[in-house]
């Protein structure tokens, strides 16, 4: 240092160790936190890469979930679309059967028909036979035989009427009635 009013300078020669070994803790120090703020550094990357692979991973999922569900839909119409049409046959189906039995009962009506005339004519003969007897018997004054005759009548009669019935039944379309059995 130059001293005041005087051509000298004043020169202080001390040891350098303190300074040096602050110099070197500075170093170590500045070296420290260089490798905290890298350290630091280093890991906003990596979590933004992982944050970036995780977004990435997301909408990569957002993507296949869209196209199954796509899938699924498309799916779930084709087999709605199936059942109905299923369900349409079915019930065409049971009423062409419906039909059928229907038709068959007819046909099996129009083959018997030759054996119910018969069935039928056997009672009508006996009728009119016996109802012609019966007005003799009655002009003859024999009431208990006439009323035999009547009688014989009364029950051809009902039996005529029981084959008709029959006849008749088997004959209506059967409605479908679900009972225990």
């Amino acid at each position: 240092q130059a001293l005041p009013n005087s051509p000298w300078k004043l020169h202080i020669m001390a040891s350098a160790l303190g300074a040096r070994e602050a110099a070197i803790n500075a170093f170590f120090l500045g070296l420290l936190l260089s490798s905290l703020v890298g350290l630091l550094a280093y890991m906003l990357m990596k979590r933004k890469r992982v944050a970036d692979r995780l977004r990435e991973a997301h909408d990569l999922l957002e993507q296949r979930v869209e196209a199954r569900t796509r899938e699924l839909s498309e799916s779930n119409q084709q087999l709605t679309y199936e059942i109905e049409q299923r369900q349409r046959a079915h019930e065409a189906l049971r009423r062409a059967q419906d039909d059928l039995i229907q038709s068959s009962k007819l046909a099996a009506l129009g083959q018997m028909s030759a054996g119910i005339t018969h069935e039928l004519n056997q009672p009508l003969s006996a009728i009119q036979t016996f109802a012609r007897n019966g007005e003799k018997l009655v002009a003859r004054e024999r009431y208990d035989a006439a009323g035999e005759n009547f009688s014989r009548i009364f029950a051809l009669t009902s039996r005529m009427g029981e084959i008709i019935n029959h006849l008749k039944t088997f004959a209506r379309k059967s409605r479908k009635r679900k009972e225990a059995v």
